[in-house]
């Protein structure tokens, strides 16, 4: 077992010193290899923060506004006792979960710092099991920030593990019950799937085309370093005595003009 990989190691270096194909092809991989990975890097990362960031802008356009409505619709209501805000706090939350573009879930909880309220009503949400997105951070933040929009990567907990998402926070004002903190919990499973699909893409595009630089250097050095491996079969039996050994010399190129020259020498001799 130890000693195979001894063998092809030392046969890799022996063909290394003594090929010059190899030497030619074996280069021009790494180094293809090395820039592909870099290039392939940086275009990764460039594409993933396009992603997330054109995700995250449109995401925070649409709780502002989900927000705006539901602070418009709290002003504008009447309930002044327990039994009627807390219908209030669910329709609301039926309305924001049935509005907006993409798929989500809601928090309107009562704030950290809220001060007695007059009534008393529940938090309410679309998932609580995922309420520990909700990190302390985040809540102190939002409470701090007043009507300001705060947001965080988080990790949403799933069947099968977690997904990558984003959750957006902010203050609003229900009538009797004081400032509540609204959450919008977004998944961004989509764009994740999108994002690996482009990097397996770029992988399989790197692959072909190490592939296909590998098979043109390979073709471009068989031109060249066959004709060199002729001459120095043919200087070897000159120098056993066979004199009248000559090169074959097919077109007018660099290689040709070093044929018609090397035979010219010989016959000289």
């Amino acid at each position: 077992m130890t000693r195979s990989p001894v063998r092809a190691l030392r046969r890799a270096v022996t063909a290394w010193r003594t090929s010059l194909r190899v030497k030619v092809i074996g280069s021009t991989l790494v180094v293809a290899l090395v820039a592909l990975v870099l290039v392939g890097t940086v275009m990764a990362a460039t594409i993933r923060d396009g992603i997330f960031d054109q995700r995250v802008n449109t995401l925070l356009l649409e709780s502002s506004r989900s927000a705006s409505i539901a602070q418009s619709t709290f002003n504008a209501s009447t309930a002044s006792n327990g039994t009627q805000v807390q219908q209030l706090l669910n329709d609301m939350m039926s309305a924001l979960q049935s509005g907006g573009s993409s798929d989500h879930d809601i928090f309107l909880w009562r704030s950290l710092d809220a001060g007695p309220a007059s009534i008393s009503v529940n938090d309410i949400s679309t998932a609580p099991e995922r309420g520990s997105t909700i990190t302390g951070q985040l809540r102190s933040a939002v409470v701090a920030g007043g009507d300001k929009q705060h947001w965080q990567s988080v990790a949403i907990p799933t069947a099968d593990g977690t997904e990558p998402g984003v959750i957006v926070g902010s203050t609003v004002e229900v009538p009797v019950a004081g400032t509540f903190e609204l959450y919008f919990l977004y998944s961004l499973a989509p764009e994740q799937e999108t994002l690996t699909f482009i990097q397996q893409v770029l992988a399989i595009s790197s692959i072909l085309l190490v592939g296909l630089l590998g098979a043109v250097t390979w073709l471009v050095t068989r031109q060249v370093v066959t004709p060199i491996s002729q001459a120095a079969a043919v200087a070897e039996r000159l120098a056993d005595g066979h004199l009248d050994e000559r090169l074959v010399v097919r077109g007018r190129d660099e290689v040709a003009t070093l044929g018609s020259s090397f035979n010219a020498m010989a016959a000289s001799l």
